[in-house]
């Protein structure tokens, strides 16, 4: 148990803390993608950082790199207002890095091999999970942070959002639980 313990205080200060280099820290992911990105950080040292970042409503930042949707959170992003950008002072709260596939099959097989990758570098994750509308995650939970693998299917209601794995970093207090869950086994090597 001693070990477990310390095992998770050294993810949340080595994976999951603002301060740890993403891109080196997941490098299974799409995150290595994203060289010196690190949550906290000013919303004008992200425009710096990634000048291609531009600014969406209700979500902050996002921009397209080779194969992937790239969001980046912040407050005044997600506040309803008449903002066209972020403030130059918020502080990135999460990353949400979308990768698209054209079939359920795809997305599931690349969750499957990314959730395996990711847990043999660093930990099994703390949860899995199935969703009634269709879907499955795996959760990392480290200190306040967490590290999720989504594979969810096409939107019934809106086809434009196909079938997509989804890479996220968020607080855990605001990353989004769909309702309904099913714990499920998680991927293995």
């Amino acid at each position: 148990m001693r070990f477990r313990v310390i095992f998770t205080a050294a993810l949340a200060s080595a994976c999951l803390d603002g301060n740890s280099g993403l891109a080196s820290q997941f490098k299974e992911t799409p995150f290595r993608f994203l060289p010196g990105v690190e949550l906290g950080m000013t919303g004008s040292r992200l425009h710096a950082l990634r000048p291609a970042a531009r600014y969406a409503p209700y979500l902050g930042l996002q921009e397209q790199i080779p194969g992937f949707i790239v969001s980046y959170q912040f407050p005044t992003g997600t506040a309803e207002s008449a903002a066209t950008d972020i403030g130059p002072n918020d502080r990135l709260e999460g990353i949400f890095i979308s990768e698209r596939f054209d079939s359920m099959e795809k997305a599931e097989a690349m969750w499957r091999e990314k959730v395996s990758a990711v847990a043999s570098d660093h930990r099994a994750p703390t949860i899995c999970e199935s969703f009634p509308a269709g879907g499955m995650h795996a959760r990392w939970i480290a200190g306040d942070h967490v590290f999720a693998i989504g594979a969810f299917p096409q939107e019934p209601m809106a086809p434009n959002v196909p079938h997509r794995v989804i890479y996220a970093l968020s607080p855990r207090a605001t990353m989004k639980q769909p309702p309904g869950a099913t714990k499920i086994s998680c991927p293995t090597n």
